[in-house]
């Protein structure tokens, strides 16, 4: 299973657990569930078998996207972190834009949501919420407004560098939007590759650190930048000496 499917699978497995417990989405606006009775087995290839429960509660991770209000795009369904986490400032609730632009790039016989007008209107809006909460040098924050950290920042670049790239071959978005997409995507791993900060906590956390790592190269792939390219060769080296202990494990703490 590739990289992309497997993290889009683990945030509807999330959203369809909220859906057992219980609790309800928030509902700002209408977004139609997918009527499975209308796909038949062989709409779906094997490695694709397991897709139908997330098809099923996709519809509760769109409709919750915020199309309205001072937050509009920021994702409020408490699926990506717990409930008392999911706060406009965590911008790890907004690595779920990848199932957004999952479900409405992939051309599939199953998929009802692809080049959906109303799914494109809440990826859009997710979109533009994630490029307005990033910092002026390229961070994201966690645990507070403004408190801007690797992890969040990281982990951004590899779900966003899999968003574009799904982009880069699904249906059309906003040109603009878009290409301020890419414009903060590359920020992010500038900052990352740059700030003597981050370089310090990756050093203790490199599970975090090397997820820029994947967002560069997907970056790359779309957009050559050789720039960001020599300071991805020189992390990736640097990180080869830093990052992993000479028993051979890697640093978490």
């Amino acid at each position: 299973m590739n990289r992309t499917l497997c993290a889009v699978m683990m945030t509807l497995l999330a959203a369809g657990l909220v859906a057992q417990a219980g609790l309800a989405a928030p509902q700002e606006g209408s977004f139609p569930p997918v009527d499975l009775s209308k796909l038949r087995p062989a709409d779906f290839n094997d490695n694709e078998l397991d897709l139908p429960f997330h098809l099923l509660h996709f519809h509760r991770l769109a409709g919750s996207v915020l199309m309205d209000g001072p937050d509009r795009g920021f994702i409020t369904l408490p699926i990506w972190r717990p409930a008392n986490g999911n706060k406009p400032y965590n911008a790890r609730i907004m690595e779920s834009i990848l199932s957004l632009a999952f479900f409405y790039a992939t051309d599939r016989p199953w998929n009802s949501y692809y080049g959906s007008p109303a799914l494109r209107a809440r990826l859009e809006a997710a979109l533009e919420f994630w490029c307005r909460v990033q910092a002026p040098d390229g961070k994201f924050s966690e645990y507070s407004p403004q408190g801007w950290n690797l992890a969040a920042t990281a982990f951004a670049t590899k779900f966003m560098g899999q968003t574009l790239t799904l982009l880069s071959k699904g249906p059309a978005i906003d040109k603009d939007l878009h290409r301020r997409v890419f414009e903060a995507d590359r920020k992010a791993l500038r900052i990352v590759f740059t700030d003597d900060g981050l370089r310090k906590h990756g050093r203790k956390y490199s599970n975090q650190y090397s997820n820029a790592f994947a967002g560069a190269l997907a970056f790359l792939e779309l957009n050559p930048d050789p720039e960001l390219e020599k300071l991805l060769r020189l992390r990736v080296e640097e990180a080869s000496r830093d990052h992993q202990s000479p028993a051979g494990f890697f640093y978490e703490a």
